[in-house]
């Protein structure tokens, strides 16, 4: 996913930075793929359709540790078309427009990018 290549291209000009570094700064951040990467902790449940939400708890300690080191999360939530949403998004039009929450984090996604994972966020963060 992403840009194929990318990643060694900018290996030349890449530092590694400690999250202390960042203090005061805003951050993007891929969030489809902390919440990938959750998803292994409970593939099974989510393959079984059990409720769970091991991928999205994940998901948010990475958010609260930016946070924690003094660093604003913009999450953003872009993905590629999927063919199963193929006439739903022909429904919505190009979905070329974005929305920019506000918050001690900010969301930003694809207006048809929208779907229960962001939703799911949400309810955890206002919890």
């Amino acid at each position: 996913m992403g840009i194929q290549g990318l990643l060694p291209l900018l290996k030349s000009i890449m530092v590694p930075t400690h999250i202390k570094e960042l203090q005061g700064c805003s951050v993007a951040v891929d969030t489809y793929s902390w919440l990938h990467k959750g998803a292994l902790s409970c593939s099974r449940d989510l393959c079984k359709g059990l409720p769970t939400t091991r991928h999205i708890e994940y998901c948010m300690h990475r958010v609260n540790l930016l946070r924690h080191n003094g660093v604003k999360p913009i999450l953003v939530f872009d993905g590629g078309l999927l063919p199963m949403k193929g006439e739903q998004e022909n429904k919505r039009g190009s979905g070329c427009g974005m929305v920019l929450h506000s918050r001690p984090y900010a969301l930003l996604y694809k207006v048809y990018e929208w779907n229960t994972g962001v939703v799911a966020l949400e309810k955890l963060w206002n919890s």
